[in-house]
């Protein structure tokens, strides 16, 4: 529902509602074989601006309900997401997913234009076995405390904070044997990566 005016740039204000969209095909394209039944959302999308100069245009979304399996992990949202795109800017105002040995928070903001400059911070508890698509070969298993911010730009990140590596077990296809009951905790400074202890068998 909204208007679109009829003068040169297109003025709009509209708002759409979506109940029920299964975006596990999106997801299946960045995750192949990972997704586990169907990834239902509902929300609603505000956009207001010129159409003609998209780079002008004001979003705001609110993804009330959003649930996914990855690798039989099963993680929802806690409260409704939050986004906003101005100015070029895509502004994280609130996220928290929760699920089997997952729950963390992330918000900030990241400039899609320019020298794309960006602000994250993301805190909680992940289950790793949410990660292990990023990496066919890696089997991951067991939990990772973050506590990190993300600084510099798209490009080329800075971290700054701390991993906490909690009963975890890891292997890679191209090695014979994996590393069980690892802890420790590493830092971020930076540019530079301090193990502060790990220890596993």
């Amino acid at each position: 529902v909204g208007s679109v005016g009829m003068e040169k740039d297109f003025p709009a204000d509209l708002k759409l509602d979506f109940h029920a969209f299964d975006v596990v095909s999106l997801l299946s394209i960045y995750l192949p074989g990972r997704i586990n039944g169907q990834s239902p959302i509902d929300g609603t999308i505000h956009l207001r601006g010129p159409l003609r100069t998209p780079r002008e245009l004001k979003a705001a979304a609110e993804v009330k309900s959003f649930s996914v399996e990855i690798d039989r992990v099963k993680v929802q949202n806690v409260e409704p997401f939050r986004f906003e795109v101005v100015d070029q800017t895509v502004i994280i105002e609130r996220f928290h997913l929760a699920g089997s040995g997952t729950d963390f928070t992330a918000h900030g903001r990241a400039h899609l234009a320019g020298a794309q400059e960006m602000d994250l911070g993301l805190n909680g508890s992940v289950n790793l076995a949410l990660l292990a698509p990023l990496n066919p070969k890696i089997l991951a298993r067991g939990t990772l405390d973050v506590n990190l911010n993300a600084t510099g730009s798209l490009q080329q990140p800075v971290l700054q904070g701390r991993l906490d590596v909690k009963n975890t077990f890891v292997s890679h296809n191209d090695f014979p044997s994996g590393l069980s009951d690892l802890n420790g905790v590493l830092l971020f400074d930076r540019n530079r990566i301090q193990i502060q202890s790990l220890k596993g068998t």
